[in-house]
């Protein structure tokens, strides 16, 4: 076995190195085909067999002791190609070290030393040498609980005195034997905190008033209380994965049998709604990214593991940091203190953490569509400090059950025990441990490194597949049983899932990547994207021929015994490292107790300067994190994949991320569907933490109720707590915080349904413990039968309408907690905004749904949220870009500074001038305090009057770069080209408003096409592995009247289906092969490089009568195969996607034009202009010859173009999200038959994925979107 290496120069300082083991010479055809899969299209470089670099060179790559996931996938592609001969492909970064900079420092920032290092030498093989250790006895029967002790502190296991009893109970007195070191280490994990949640279980002792007082209930109970008052539409909590909420009987687009390529059909099912919510604090800190990646990848395990099966809709999140410290850009209020030298920067965390976020999700394939962000590093008036130098990182997801699936099987004799998803990797060792204990020592720092994990999303998404195939077997779903592997690893999961049944696992037959691995690693460390199944016997070989066709390794580790022993076994060494007994090791724990005290930090009032002017505090409180402009997370997240989004994030025709609310159908069948909203106020819980929990209810239902609910109690919640709970004066606050959740939340009855904590909130600076603030993030769910029932907060009617404000706080002006206070240099004060009047704010939301009812609200918009009244209407304003004039009454009691950044529970809605007196008449009847207080006008401008003076008067370009600014800042250091940034912020001064023009009339499929059943036109809905937008693909050709078939490349590869017979070839979205060499680079070699596919490709091309859509991910794949212009340049000269100017992906609602051309599915669409989905990170068409795009604009085949506000096609960015010359964002082949497009428009074909960019009187007039009209081109076509 010999190795072959290739540099490949990315730029003037820095290459990749391939270091590519092959049983063979590669060369000739061979290496061209390598050569071709390396090379990137548009580059300068090509990849060579010497350096190009000089001078000192830093080389930095993966440890090789096991396989990376590129080079799995990379060997996967390169086989494809027809070198059989690769067996491991890796590569290095080299660098030339910059002159002055120091080696080791440079190290330090660019390795990651879990799994990266620095190579000084040649590699000359991927051996290492390394033997696995041997599994170890403990001698607790020789040598007392010492031992146990001892091992305890090696190895970080968190052992405390009650568990350390408990387990030399078990093992002395009850097994009465010795522990295995592998026993010891699962039952960390199994043990800890993180896994038992022990402190929210334990028996609490709480001094008051110096006298210690017996809780007479744990923390769970009182939770579990509020949900035992009203369980309502509540079908599952606090016992799975997930929860979830009665839902809909719908008809739903599934494919008719799974296992195999077959038709996408409607079926009816009863479908609830699930939610799940979890945090991935620590490993984010130690390593923002791998930690982050792997927190929503782990969330979106759970989404698929409630009950028999289950699967996500979308998913939101939340970043908690502390002071940014921005280099040239200094946020108001942020101290100079110290920070935490062994973790990551609060900006890396921000920065890495959030990309972390969206990576996963984008690759996996769920839409991110709302979320919180905040900073907060202050000063108590005691001198303590609190920071989130422990970040939160917080992850949830809304998604669906079948009712059939909802309840898991018992295990019993004979199951078949499974694992499917990646193989095992020494990473995540002992995660559940350390994230479950307060690091204090440099030992500690390294066992926590150990701890984090990686993600892989690509491969999650497989798994997903498999899982939601079974489910669409229905009645016949092979699974039994599912959970995720998270925390704990196997020793965990699999415990977990054999419950007190017991069974016999065979280790080795765990799938091992990294071959140095001991027993005990392969069982306890946290390798993700792994699920644990029980599946049913009969149905096993089914099962396995599922993941065949997904391509995910299916592991059979054994079967249920039913002797209620967990019994792990080790041919290879002929050992048991793990034999437990159930029943006494998962259920007979003993309780813990904990002894809480009050502490308290001697508030002190806000003190706000007397010359404060409104427009210097909202200039303080827009660059606070938790009130900017949000772009800086939104637009690098996909918030459309999926096509089920309702509303994400961003509104109004200038799409920006102002939206209270997410909202997701369950069907594009149907108009009915979920919606969430969030609520935190953690500066407000430091003030008082019952007060603090009332307004997280009050903001969170506040949030959710810009969608028409079926009903307030309805809403079910997902409460997470984060704190440093052991630490004096915190766990009494948690305490507290629940006490006043459970009562005002069985006064609205609504109730919680499930929620995780992280209780080690504190990082340790010169041996003092800084906290993080109590922290509760409340996420509210909630069933909506039509989702298209949304008030956004863009003002619709500028010049016709006003602003009502609904004030059940009642006119006070509370500043306690706010951003203004946190601004004026890192206050908090003394006195917070609270729900006084609990029966008053539950009867706002009664009238607010009256209002929704009679659809009286032309915009809404909470005010509770950080920023307070006039962010809340600047917000409004810059989402329409218009203005408005504010009227505020001079008052003694209050300034104007108070009325104006106060935080009180509150909405503002618009109305049109003639229903003011209707919606004052629905207001009053509920007793809701409400008033006008701004009229709308057309020009861009606010003016805010105090009684006759003029206290601010800015225009709505300035206002807006004003609260952009803090996003812009982050922009400039997380894009690869800031200078994108730099263009986009300019953009905000632009007063031209971008305006939709249709120019035919849209209309639904006519009933007679869709009712045709066998008589439809077929349509091949071609994937990938990795692809993740074929289901909405299907969903747009089937409501045109197709015939849409499921098929992906193992179905062609295979033999099992060919091209022929269908009408129309749709490749999907996505990211396949993980884009392992380039985007769609694996996908089109697994064509161009297989004579029998390319041929069967070559001929459905040129078949007269057949046509191809091509879409984001496919149409990459499409350039790659010179679909388009193969006819009329060579290879050379063809068209190709690179990478976007920006740099990364973007996710964006571009504003298109249709172009006259000869494409048959944009037949009569010329000349409209529309909103459209785009979402890619190498959409950029590029040209390698000038008379190439010329030929392209002559011939019109250019059909779809970006346009500017004022409506001419650019390149300027962001209005052309990638930078494709002459704003191209499609092209057609010459006949019309054929069209590749890099935006979405499957996620825009139904008016429910609409409604966030539709002008109001197409929302009200249109009986379809404009975007369907492609589809049914296409059927009028065939």
């Amino acid at each position: 076995m010999g190795m072959m290496h290739l540099y490949y120069r990315q730029s003037e300082a820095m290459e990749l190195h391939f270091n590519i083991q092959t049983s063979e010479i590669i060369e000739g055809e061979n290496l061209e085909k390598l050569l071709w899969l390396i090379k990137q299209p548009g580059s300068q470089y090509q990849p060579k067999f010497e350096t190009a670099l000089s001078g000192e060179i830093v080389e930095i790559g993966p440890l090789m002791h096991f396989e990376t996931t590129f080079s799995s996938k990379a060997v996967n592609i390169c086989r494809e190609a027809g070198l059989d001969c690769v067996s491991r492909v890796e590569y290095f970064t080299r660098y030339m070290l910059p002159a002055g900079t120091d080696r080791k420092d440079f190290v330090a920032k660019n390795c990651d030393r879990m799994i990266e290092g620095v190579y000084d030498n040649l590699l000359e093989t991927f051996e290492t040498g390394i033997l696995p250790e041997p599994t170890q006895i403990i001698a607790l029967l020789e040598s007392g609980r010492v031992p146990l002790e001892e091992i305890s502190k090696k190895m970080g296991l968190g052992f405390n005195l009650s568990k350390l009893d408990f387990l030399y109970d078990y093992y002395v007195n009850y097994e009465k034997r010795n522990p295995t070191d592998v026993e010891l280490f699962a039952a960390a994990q199994a043990l800890s905190e993180h896994c038992r949640h022990g402190f929210f279980g334990a028996q609490l002792y709480i001094d008051h008033e110096g006298e210690r007082k017996k809780m007479a209930e744990t923390l769970f109970q009182i939770i579990k209380s509020i949900r035992a008052a009203n369980p309502g539409n509540s079908n599952r909590a606090f016992c799975d994965n997930a929860s979830s909420i009665d839902g809909y009987e719908v008809r739903v687009l599934e494919s008719a049998f799974p296992y195999k390529s077959a038709e996408m059909i409607e079926r009816t099912h009863l479908v609830h709604v699930t939610n799940t919510a979890e945090t991935h604090n620590y490993p984010s800190s130690i390593s923002a990214f791998a930690g982050a990646i792997t927190g929503i990848v782990g969330m979106l395990r759970d989404d698929d593991a409630e009950g028999c099966g289950s699967q996500g809709l979308f998913c939101y999140g939340g970043y908690f940091v502390a002071a940014l410290h921005m280099l040239g850009y200094h946020i108001a209020g942020e101290l100079d203190l110290q920070l935490a030298a062994r973790l990551e920067t609060p900006l890396n965390i921000l920065i890495k953490g959030s990309n972390g976020v969206v990576d996963g999700a984008n690759k996996y394939g769920q839409p991110v569509t709302c979320g919180v962000c905040r900073s907060v590093d202050i000063l108590l008036p005691d001198g303590e400090r609190r920071a989130y130098l422990k970040p939160i990182l917080y992850v949830g997801g809304v998604g669906t059950i079948k009712d059939i699936h909802l309840e898991k099987d018992e295990p019993k004799i004979g199951m078949k025990i499974v694992q499917i998803g990646g193989p095992a990797f020494r990473i995540g060792k002992g995660g559940g441990a350390r994230s479950s204990v307060l690091s204090t020592s440099a030992e500690d720092h390294a066992l926590d490194f150990d701890g984090v994990q990686r993600g892989d999303p690509e491969m999650q998404n497989g798994v997903h597949r498999v899982t939601r195939a079974c489910t669409e077997m229905n009645k016949d779903n092979p699974i039994a049983v599912v959970h995720d592997q998270g925390a704990g690893g196997p020793g965990n999961v699999l415990l977990e899932i054999v419950g007190q049944s017991g069974g016999r696992i065979d280790i080795r037959n765990i799938r091992v990547a990294d071959k140095t691995m001991s027993v005990l690693e392969i069982i306890g460390c946290e390798y993700q994207e792994r699920m644990a199944y029980l599946i049913y016997p009969e149905r096993f070989e089914m099962f396995k021929r599922i993941c065949l066709r997904e391509g995910v390794h299916c592991e059979d580790l054994g079967e249920i015994t039913g002797d209620g022993r967990i019994v792990f076994f080790d041919e290879d060494e002929g050992t048991t490292p793990v034999n437990l007994n159930l029943e006494k090791f998962m259920i007979d724990l003993p309780q813990e107790e904990y002894e809480l005290v009050r502490v308290d930090h001697r508030l002190k009032p806000l003190e706000i300067p007397e010359d404060l002017t409104v427009e210097q505090a909202f200039e303080m409180v827009c660059q606070q994190l938790s009130v900017c402009s949000k772009g800086f997370l939104v637009h690098k997240g996909d918030q459309s994949v999926g096509g089920l989004v309702a509303q994400q994030q961003c509104c109004g025709p200038m799409q920006i991320p102002v939206s209270d609310v997410a909202v997701s159908a369950i069907s594009y069948l149907e108009n009915c569907g979920a919606a969430e909203g969030l609520g935190e106020a953690p500066l407000t819980i430091l003030i008082s933490p019952e007060a603090g929990a009332r307004m997280i209810i009050a903001e969170a239902l506040l949030n959710i109720f810009a969608a028409q609910v079926t009903s307030v109690h309805d809403i079910t919640y997902r409460a997470n707590w984060m704190a440093a709970a052991k630490l004096p004066g915190e766990g009494v606050v948690i305490h507290d915080a629940i006490v006043s959740l459970r009562d005002l939340s069985i006064f609205f009855k609504i109730k919680p349904d499930g929620g995780k904590d992280s209780l080690t909130m504190a990082e340790m600076i010169e041996n003092v413990f800084v906290k993080a603030p109590a922290t509760l993030i409340l996420s509210a769910y909630c069933t909506v039968d039509d989702v298209k029932k949304v008030v956004t907060p863009d003002i619709k009617r500028p010049g016709k309408s006003v602003l009502i404000l609904l004030d059940p706080a009642k006119g006070k002006c509370r500043l306690g907690g706010s951003a203004l206070a946190q601004a004026l240099g890192g206050q908090i004060g003394d006195e917070c905004p609270d729900v006084d009047n609990s029966e008053l704010f539950l009867n706002t939301l009664f009238a607010i749904l009256e209002l929704h009812e009679k659809d009286l609200m032309l915009a809404y918009h909470d005010r509770v949220g950080d920023g307070g009244l006039i962010v809340t209407l600047a917000e409004m304003a810059m989402a329409k870009n218009c203005g408005m004039l504010v009227t505020l009454e001079k008052r003694k009691d209050r300034s104007a500074i108070e009325t104006l950044f106060n935080q009180e529970a509150g909405v503002v809605i618009e109305c049109a001038i003639e229903q003011v007196a209707e919606i004052s008449g629905v207001l009053n009847f509920y007793g809701v305090p409400h008033g006008i207080i701004a009229s709308t006008w057309e020009n861009p401008r606010m003016t805010i009057c105090e009684g006759d003076e003029i206290i601010f008067n800015k225009s709505i370009g300035a206002m807006r770069q004003t609260w952009e600014r803090t996003s812009y800042e982050i922009e400039k250091l997380q894009m690869p080209n800031p200078e994108c940034a730099e263009q986009e912020f300019a953009s905000y001064e632009n007063k031209e408003t971008p305006k939709c023009i249709l120019s035919f009339e849209p209309k639904p499929t006519l009933p007679e096409i869709l009712m045709l059943g066998q008589a439809r036109p077929k349509v091949a809905i071609l994937r990938a592995h990795g692809t993740n937008s074929d289901r909405e693909m299907a969903a747009a050709f089937h409501l045109a009247g197709f015939a849409t078939q499921d098929v992906n490349m193992f179905d062609l590869k295979s033999g099992a289906v060919t091209l022929d017979g269908f009408h129309g070839l749709a490749p999907s979205g996505g990211f396949a092969d993980a884009d392992v060499f380039g985007s769609a680079k694996g996908w089109a070699a697994s064509v161009l490089f297989d004579e029998k596919l390319l041929e069967m490709f070559e001929k459905f091309r040129n078949s007269p009568n057949r046509f191809s859509f091509w879409e984001c991910n496919g149409c990459q794949f499409g350039t790659l195969l010179n679909w388009i212009l193969g006819d009329v340049f060579q290879e050379d000269y063809q068209p190709r996607m690179v990478h976007n100017i920006s740099g990364r992906f973007e996710h964006r609602w571009p504003m298109v034009e249709i172009q006259k051309s000869p494409s048959v599915m944009l037949s009569g669409m010329e000349c409209s202009r529309l909103v459209v989905p785009s979402a890619h990170g190498e959409g950029r068409f590029y040209f390698p010859n000038q008379e190439v795009l010329n030929y392209v604009l002559e011939n019109n085949l250019a059909p779809v173009r970006y346009i500017d506000p004022a409506g001419n096609p650019t390149e300027h960015y962001p209005y052309n999200p990638n930078g494709s010359p002459n704003g191209i964002a499609a092209l057609c082949s010459p006949d019309g038959r054929h069209l590749v497009m890099m935006p979405h428009p499957t996620r825009a074909f139904l008016l429910k994925q609409c409604r966030s960019w539709m002008p109001e009187d197409w929302k009200k007039n249109l009986q379809a979107s404009p975007w369907l009209q492609m589809f049914q081109n296409a059927r009028k076509y065939v």
